[in-house]
């Protein structure tokens, strides 16, 4: 369905929301990532609630999920599909800016607007590898929740 010419039909875009808890449940047995699960599960929920898998709306979404749903959407179109070419960085801040504070989080949006050169760079650079060795290992002994990696921590920053 990903290399479809055309607009998905109902029950190809039912099938599609699906994939949202299948990420979840294979990530969910991995302790050193646990941090990440609410985003993996919430990442296409809408600001306005209209979203999925749970139509949560507003701030009942995880701040991580609001985050990578900004994130997420960048890459979609900024990535050429088999029915269209990666959009301009310029049309995808217009359609992010649009629809602020309905599809996405205002404030998240207005952080990536911010840092939209450094958010180029990483996409047609690349980061580099900086979770190395981060997801072979549980936490140690004793350790009383995750520590969210840096990339992470920054976007709480920005907002």
């Amino acid at each position: 369905m990903l290399g479809k010419r055309g607009p998905l039909e109902a029950e190809e875009y039912e099938h599609v929301k699906r994939y949202v808890r299948i990420g979840h449940r294979i990530l969910s047995g991995l302790q050193a990532i646990a941090h990440l699960l609410p985003g993996v599960l919430h990442h296409h929920e809408r600001y306005d609630g209209e979203g999925y898998p749970e139509g949560l709306k507003g701030n009942a979404i995880p701040l991580l999920g609001r985050i990578l749903a900004v994130a997420d959407s960048y890459d979609a179109m900024s990535t050429p599909r088999p029915f269209r070419a990666a959009l301009p960085a310029e049309r995808i801040e217009q359609i992010l800016v649009e629809g602020s504070g309905t599809q996405w989080e205002k404030a998240i949006v207005d952080a990536f607007v911010r840092c939209k050169s450094r958010v180029h760079d990483l996409r047609h650079r690349g980061a580099g590898d900086p979770t190395s060795g981060e997801l072979d290992s549980a936490p140690p002994r004793g350790h009383q929740g995750p520590t969210p990696p840096e990339p992470i921590r920054y976007a709480h920053q920005l907002i």
